[in-house]
């Protein structure tokens, strides 16, 4: 062992000694810290580009998706349903209802926080792979997809609406803690439907909840627009 130890200081000592071997181990530390400095640039640039990413595709008031993020989640939502012939894709459509008077009569800072709230406590029903997007003012989509059943779908609706239903929200100006409803209209994916076309579907049954009192949910199938309540009994 001793030996060993004396030829290795030996080494080292003829190391230092040789302009040639000195100039190549610097040459290679060099190299190392510049392959250190580059891989930490490397992971700083790309948690930034991914934090630019979700920028792009996120509501920066309710942190709910964005139009943006439909589309792109639309599509890959569609391959899996296209692949997974047994489960179906859902798409929920509402807006809060009589939402201007929360802006008129309590100010626009308890509009905002009422769009936050909704969103919350949506959030807090879904399941991991449902996803929220705010697609304009008061208007938002809720995609649910691997749906095996269209009354399971219709209870993932009803369970939404009830829990918007339960929420007290204060408002900045003072005063009683305001209620806040929601309508619903729910549509399911069908051949050679878009993502404009299952919009469509889903806007003209939110549309009839709305009509038929607010706060309910409806269903677009087959051309007609029905009751969600009664789907789920």
């Amino acid at each position: 062992m001793s030996r060993r130890r004396r030829l290795a200081r030996g080494d080292c000592e003829r190391l230092n000694e040789c302009p040639h071997l000195r100039a190549a181990r610097d040459k290679v530390l060099e190299i190392t810290r510049e392959l250190h400095e580059f891989r930490d640039r490397l992971i700083v640039e790309t948690a930034r580009g991914e934090t630019m990413q979700q920028m792009l595709l996120t509501d920066p008031l309710t942190g709910a998706f964005n139009r943006n993020g439909l589309e792109k989640e639309f599509l890959s939502e569609c391959s899996k349903a296209e692949r997974f012939k047994n489960k179906r894709l859902f798409m929920l459509f509402f807006d809060i209802d009589n939402f201007k008077r929360f802006n008129n009569e309590h100010g626009e800072r308890t509009g905002d926080l009422v769009l936050q709230e909704v969103v919350r406590a949506i959030e807090k029903c879904l399941r991991p792979y449902d996803k929220i997007f705010r697609i304009g003012g008061e208007e938002f989509i809720v995609l649910v997809p691997d749906m095996r059943s269209l009354q399971k779908a219709c209870r993932i609706a009803e369970r939404l609406r009830k829990t918007v239903e339960a929420l007290k929200i204060a408002p900045h100006d003072g005063g009683e803690a305001l209620g806040v409803t929601v309508s619903i209209g729910m549509a399911r994916l069908g051949t050679g439907d878009s993502l404009d076309t299952l919009i469509d579907k889903a806007n003209k049954a939110e549309l009839e909840a709305k009509r038929t009192g607010k706060n309910r949910s409806c269903l677009y199938l087959g051309g007609e627009v029905l009751p969600v309540g009664k789907l789920v009994r």
